[in-house]
């Protein structure tokens, strides 16, 4: 048998002999991909492969650059077609934080998909990203671990620098502090995850 690997489980899947190209052996594994890309591992003490297949997700911006409709429309029309994201098959439904300006309207990303969680039952929620330099962490961390919890578990978290610097200016920040802002509020955000 061949198991589809996820975050969570791992689920059988039929595989016929000799369908898989080449094989190479490096000590007690046999590891080879098959024509479609896909990387096929058997442990020849347990003989047991995984297949690990791509996953693919739906990316919203609430975009409203260059159009004459009100905020409303752009929100009700993303939401409408983020609701499709798990019926129609997707794996993920991703957003990021933008802030004054039409190129994306999403000041809130975990606003966002914790409405997303309550729509979905299976899909992943995730930032790319959460602009960590604009953030108090004590803050981020307890809303984090708040939408992780509603999602039961299906939130990753995707983190980063930034670099618009209207963005920055409209906060107050040195765009030239960021490094230091970035790694300060990670190691406090990841710390405070991880031990409450």
């Amino acid at each position: 048998e061949i198991y589809t690997l996820s975050l969570h489980d791992a689920l059988p899947i039929s595989r016929a002999e000799g369908q898989y190209g080449e094989r190479s052996t490096r000590g007690s594994t046999v590891s080879w991909i098959n024509p479609t890309g896909v990387h096929e591992c058997v442990d020849q003490g347990q003989q047991v492969a995984y297949r690990v297949a791509m996953k693919v997700g739906m990316g919203f911006f609430f975009q409203a650059a260059n159009r004459d409709e009100p905020d409303l429309e752009v929100y009700t029309r993303e939401l409408e077609l983020a609701a499709q994201a798990e019926p129609l098959g997707f794996d993920s439904v991703w957003t990021a934080e933008h802030h004054w300006t039409e190129y994306a309207m999403s000041p809130g990303p975990l606003q966002f998909l914790s409405y997303m969680a309550g729509r979905t039952e299976r899909i992943e929620l995730g930032t790319h990203i959460l602009v960590l330099p604009w953030h108090k962490p004590e803050r981020l961390v307890g809303e984090i671990a708040e939408l992780d919890n509603l999602s039961r578990g299906r939130f990753i978290l995707g983190i980063g620098r930034g670099l618009g610097k209207h963005e920055f200016d409209g906060f107050g920040i040195d765009m030239t502090q960021t490094r230091d802002r970035f790694s300060e509020t990670a190691e406090a955000v990841l710390q405070g995850l991880e031990q409450g």
